[in-house]
């Protein structure tokens, strides 16, 4: 259930953060399904690891293979699935703890 609330919030906010950068319209539904599963998997490795940097390390990987996938096929800058992508994803526990 944490994942299926996960993945639907971190679509959201992905598409939300889109809408307030600009990003063109055609491109918000791929960006979204790219942080959303970004998130599930950085869900997933937090789990199953200890480490802060691993999920995160994870997490950007998949951002770039899946918004490279989607450069490709829709033909759009690799920018527009990044940036929204990447919002959600910074690492709040090393800000924090130090």
């Amino acid at each position: 259930m944490e994942i299926l609330v996960g993945f639907i919030f971190s679509f959201l906010s992905t598409v939300g953060f889109g809408v307030i950068t600009n990003v063109p319209r055609r491109t918000l539904l791929p960006a979204g399904l790219t942080g959303a599963l970004a998130w599930v998997v950085y869900l997933l490795v937090q789990d199953a690891t200890s480490n802060v940097i691993l999920p995160n390390l994870l997490a950007a990987i998949t951002i770039c293979v899946l918004a490279t996938s989607q450069q490709s096929l829709c033909a759009h800058p690799l920018t527009c699935c990044t940036s929204p992508a990447l919002s959600h994803s910074c690492p709040e526990p090393l800000f924090f703890s130090a």
